[in-house]
């Protein structure tokens, strides 16, 4: 019998043709797929505070052609999974390859997560490629009460364009983690992990001293959240130069940061 790790590859890898027939036209910087081997990854990726388990409500904002949702319904013991997806050729293409899902905790759905929102999440994954500050700070402000952790995909250039220690900081989130994942647009991809709870969101009640503290704190987190992002970028270029030089990739290795 197989285990929940094979079944899902198997699975996924099972329908990976099919749906060729709507991703090829739309491939490029801002449409691509985590592999497989990234989803794995990405599962390691998760700290004790960001824990899948059967109380969890996994939604992938952006979910394309469904490959990610699928993959964490069928490995993991989640509650629910729900993918939300803008564009409608995408969306039917997902829905008509994971149909045997669709009546087994999952949820394939065409829509803009901005306006939908996500309110029972408790894990979020989004990839903003091509998204821009505005419009990943406009989904993340739809953020519920129970939402716990977000997984960020992309780029590290995409990323590194980005003010997100400002963006998570609004979205009461704290940068924790990164590794380098790969997808199938960019093998030198990185995810990034950010849990619930931000002290630079609290408001100052116990007097002006405490306040002063928790302002440097903030300002102190906030230009290590920037050099780790410089970081990465940073690994990327390495690990591009070494895989151009070598004739392939020889990234392998989780990228080492300070959580922050």
């Amino acid at each position: 019998m197989l285990g929940s790790g094979e079944r899902a590859h198997a699975y996924l890898g099972s329908r990976v043709a099919e749906a060729e027939k709507c991703s090829s036209s739309m491939r490029g910087e801002c449409y691509g797929e985590v592999t497989g081997h990234g989803m794995e990854r990405l599962l390691q990726l998760l700290s004790p505070q960001c824990h899948l388990d059967h109380s969890s409500v996994f939604y992938d904002i952006g979910s394309g052609l469904g490959w990610l949702a699928a993959f964490v319904r069928l490995r993991t013991s989640v509650r629910r999974v729900v993918g939300i997806e803008i564009n409608r050729c995408r969306s039917n293409s997902a829905r008509s390859q994971h149909a045997p899902l669709l009546t087994d905790g999952l949820a394939l759905v065409e829509g803009d997560a901005a306006q939908l929102g996500f309110p029972d999440a408790t894990h979020i994954y989004l990839a903003p490629q091509c998204w821009g500050q505005e419009l990943l700070e406009r989904v993340l402000s739809r953020r519920p009460s129970s939402l716990r952790c977000a997984l960020i995909f992309g780029s590290a250039d995409a990323l590194a364009a980005i003010d997100m220690p400002l963006i998570l900081q609004r979205a009461n989130l704290s940068l924790a983690s990164a590794l380098h994942v790969g997808g199938n647009w960019d093998e030198f991809a990185v995810a990034l992990v950010a849990h619930r709870g931000d002290a630079c969101t609290g408001r100052a009640t116990a007097g002006r001293a405490q306040w002063d503290q928790a302002s440097r704190m903030c300002a102190l987190r906030a230009r290590r959240a920037r050099k780790w992002l410089a970081t990465i970028a940073s690994a990327v270029d390495e690990a591009r130069a070494t895989s151009e030089g070598t004739g392939g990739s020889a990234w392998h290795a989780p990228l080492q940061f300070e959580s922050i």
